[in-house]
């Protein structure tokens, strides 16, 4: 045989075995796909039965068995979402990092990107951070500016900057896109976080045209509710009308809208009225709007009660429910149907023990604030009721608090504290150092001096109410202390102002008492 022709054949036969070696790998990667999708699938329809630990466990052995699997994306996306309801924030991140790292042209790339935008936005986690969030967020509109996340994430990003007090950017990123999606599904919340930073901004005439134009344009908004109250309000503040006497909720009893010793009082965003009904160891809530629903918690039907002097109640913007107990030196909380999310407290005379607490007051990322009126401190706990620190007893002894008797948040989520004993509001920031010094007091009845200030209370205006029992009248300042208003018993009609047990003032601007010896809510509008 010719060396020619044996370099011929072994050619051909070098052709002919790296065809069947094409052939043998193309089967086997397409068995190995075909056997990955299967897992993909059970692991899927396992999440449309809502059995999340046997879908996870199906993701998890796909990975192990098929790394490389065009599904891998998909099993680390689904893997995170279940590390997120767990609310395990760290492992969840760590799966949405795999796939923007791994995947960063993957189907799933944008949503991970976005998932990594809401670990650093979310309050609960211990790892928050604004700043990092809106660089996240941002991260989709530059790597995907064609996804369908994309707008989406500019606007998380815009409602970002407001928390960070940045509101003209923000403003002008909100403004942008409702410019460019006015039919967008966020548009009306975007006009209605353009509203509210007017309001921050103090501009509030720029304010009303913004939630006007909510009210025209987005009827049907889940935010014309809150817009329309807050331009009901912001009409009533720029005409700097009067308040009077509207109606009486309630007598002696303990059916519903009935009390015993009324005391502390919260309104929410819906247009609930939180009582803390503590003559009958209950808290209530009462319906005022279609919005509202009626709510008792502390009573059950059968057992023991839960409280035993339930004395202040705050509701939070997400329907959560605090209570004070002074009796049982404890706090409470509940979620929006009443069922308890945790408790804390204990008595004694350390920071974060109580000797007698009396108010409650929970900002927007949902730290809470404890006025300690046995220790003449307050407390401040994080989301989970760990104790943070404690201030009010520190410094001269002007900057001490001397008999302080409520608690409140203003706009910018500083502490507001009524002391009675020195008839002053002190201001404090929420690392606990004193920024202000309010009131003084005075033989005359002029603005801003206050003979026994007992409540306080802030609309979403942030301007602040002020109950002072001496004088028998509620001074309204706005939130740099400017007086606006005198607010008095009026001739003929219930004495409002007698013995109050707490003050709250709604999102349209109605303002609400607790008489705790006639054992009645008056409401003033």
């Amino acid at each position: 045989m010719k060396p020619n022709t044996n370099r011929h054949i072994l050619k051909k036969l070098t052709v002919m075995c790296f065809f069947f070696a094409v052939i043998i790998q193309n089967a086997f990667a397409f068995e190995t796909e075909l056997n990955a999708k299967k897992r993909h699938d059970t692991a899927i329809e396992f999440l449309k039965q809502d059995k999340y630990d046997d879908a996870v466990k199906e993701f998890k052995s796909l990975l192990a068995a098929y790394p490389n699997s065009p599904f891998s994306e998909d099993a680390h996306y689904w893997i995170g979402k279940f590390y997120w309801m767990k609310k395990d924030y760290d492992s969840a991140l760590r799966e949405f990092t795999i796939i923007t790292s791994r995947f960063p042209d993957g189907r799933k790339a944008a949503d991970a990107q976005f998932e990594i935008g809401i670990y650093y936005s979310t309050i609960e986690n211990p790892k928050y951070d604004l700043n990092r969030a809106i660089i996240e967020y941002l991260k989709i509109p530059q790597r995907y500016p064609n996804s369908h996340i994309a707008d989406d994430a500019r606007y998380y990003a815009a409602r970002s900057l407001i928390d960070l007090s940045n509101y003209e950017q923000a403003i002008g990123d909100l403004s942008s896109l409702i410019t460019k999606h006015p039919d967008s599904e966020f548009a009306d919340d975007a006009q209605y976080y353009i509203g509210l930073s007017y309001i921050y901004l103090k501009e509030y005439q720029k304010a009303k045209e913004a939630f006007q134009r909510l009210k025209d344009s987005y009827p049907y908004s889940n935010y014309h509710v809150y817009g329309s109250a807050l331009l009901l309000l912001l009409n009533k503040n720029l005409s700097n009308s009067q308040p009077r006497y509207s109606n009486t909720i309630g007598e002696k009893g303990n059916d519903y809208k009935k009390f015993s010793e009324p005391l502390g009082i919260s309104c929410d965003e819906k247009g609930n009225l939180y009582i803390a009904d503590t003559g009958n160891k209950r808290i209530q809530r009462i319906n005022l709007t279609e919005e509202g629903s009626a709510l008792e918690i502390g009573r059950p039907k059968k057992g023991e009660d839960v409280f035993k002097r339930p004395v202040d109640v705050w509701a939070d913007r997400d329907g959560n429910i605090y209570v004070v107990d002074s009796k049982l030196f404890k706090v409470y909380k509940f979620d929006e149907s009443g069922n308890p999310v945790f408790t804390f407290g204990k008595e004694g005379k350390k920071d974060g023990e109580f000797k007698e607490p009396s108010a409650i007051a929970v900002d927007y990322e949902g730290y809470i604030y404890i006025m300690d009126k046995g220790n003449k401190k307050i407390h401040k706990f994080d989301r989970t009721g760990g104790f943070l620190l404690s201030f009010g007893d520190k410094g001269s002894k002007d900057e001490k608090l001397d008999e302080p008797s409520d608690i409140s948040i203003d706009i910018k989520g500083n502490i507001l504290v009524v002391d009675t004993g020195l008839k002053r509001i002190m201001k404090y920031n929420k690392e606990g150092r004193l920024l202000q010094q309010f009131g003084m007091e005075s033989s005359k009845k002029e603005p801003g001096s206050f003979k026994e200030p007992a409540n306080i209370a802030t609309d979403r205006l942030g301007n602040i109410y002020i109950l002072d029992i001496g004088r028998s009248n509620i001074q309204k300042f706005d939130r740099d202390f400017k007086f606006l208003v005198e607010i008095k018993n009026e001739k003929g009609k219930p004495k409002i102002i007698d013995s109050p047990g707490g003050l709250c003032v709604s999102p349209a601007g109605e303002i609400f008492i607790s008489d705790s010896s006639e054992h009645k809510i008056y409401k003033l509008e």
